[in-house]
């Protein structure tokens, strides 16, 4: 029996399996965002099973996969930073093992852009 078979027999319930991380990125400091736009993220999240404690949130202007390594993000959510692959914005991307979606800025967020969000996560989380 090899190591890991052991481990995984071991410690098979589901108090040990971790669920999948998301991290979402924003082009501003959480700090700075609006109570509004703080209420959109929750909202957008509570929509895909989500909430504000069991995601990461970052402030990056722009980002790749491979410079997001250290998370160890199954999927992304950007707002408003800019992807440095190649990708079209409100589309669920994948790069690797890690789904991408691209969005501008909270405050840009119209009801068109908002319903295209909504199309990619549906596709990213299999709703």
């Amino acid at each position: 029996m090899t190591a890991a078979a052991a481990l995984e027999s071991l410690f098979n319930e589901d108090l040990y399996q971790l669920p999948p991380r998301v991290l979402i990125i924003l082009a501003e400091p959480w700090e700075e965002v609006s109570e509004d736009s703080r209420t959109l993220v929750a909202k957008i999240l509570s929509s895909v099973r989500l909430s504000l404690p069991v995601v990461h949130i970052i402030t990056r202007s722009d980002f790749s996969v491979d410079d997001l390594a250290a998370f160890a993000p199954t999927r992304i959510i950007s707002f408003g930073s800019v992807f440095k692959s190649a990708h079209k914005p409100y589309e669920n991307t994948v790069v690797g093992n890690t789904s991408v979606i691209v969005a501008d800025r909270l405050v840009q967020l119209d009801d068109a852009k908002k319903k295209s969000l909504w199309q990619a996560l549906r596709v990213m989380f299999g709703i």
